[in-house]
């Protein structure tokens, strides 16, 4: 479970309550709110929603935060493919790369946690990638800081037991 300073949801509700505080031309109907939020609660406790018809991606069955956190590391990498005179490096080799890296990690240790994506260097995202891509990945720098950038703050607050 998240601390309430890093929770998505907590974060969302503080920030609508900001909105719907201010708002003068917008209502909201928390009778209708509330049969909203039982029918999708009804619907995703029913089924699995499937959201990767192409097997690409992870999603755990246990952890919704480490399907976040592979959602969250894959939206920071996906930028800037150019052809290569190797091959094209499409968006679906990174995103199957990851999910390698997601299946093959531990519960404890899970490969984009906070801590693991602050910690990481230009050389350790090649060395994790590079054997699960068709050819090197460009802007590796830059593609490191991000996910450091994405993770340092969470890590911290982790370290700190917010």
């Amino acid at each position: 479970m998240l601390p309430p300073s890093l929770s998505p949801a907590a974060n969302v509700r503080r920030t609508s309550l900001l909105t719907v505080a201010s708002a003068s031309s917008v209502t909201i109907y928390d009778s209708a709110l509330s049969t909203l939020a039982a029918d999708i609660h009804q619907q995703t406790t029913a089924s699995t929603i499937l959201w990767d018809e192409s097997d690409w991606h992870f999603t755990s069955p246990t952890s919704p935060e480490h399907t976040a956190l592979y959602v969250l590391t894959l939206d920071a990498l996906n930028f800037c493919f150019w052809p290569s005179k190797d091959g094209i490096l499409q968006y679906h080799h990174i995103a199957t790369a990851l999910k390698t890296l997601a299946e093959a990690s531990s519960p404890d240790n899970f490969a984009f946690s906070a801590q693991n994506l602050a910690a990481l260097t230009p050389e350790t995202l090649e060395e994790l990638l590079f054997p699960l891509l068709p050819v090197p990945m460009p802007n590796v720098k830059e593609r490191a800081r991000l996910l450091n950038e994405v993770s340092a703050r969470d890590a911290r607050l982790v370290k700190r037991g917010e």
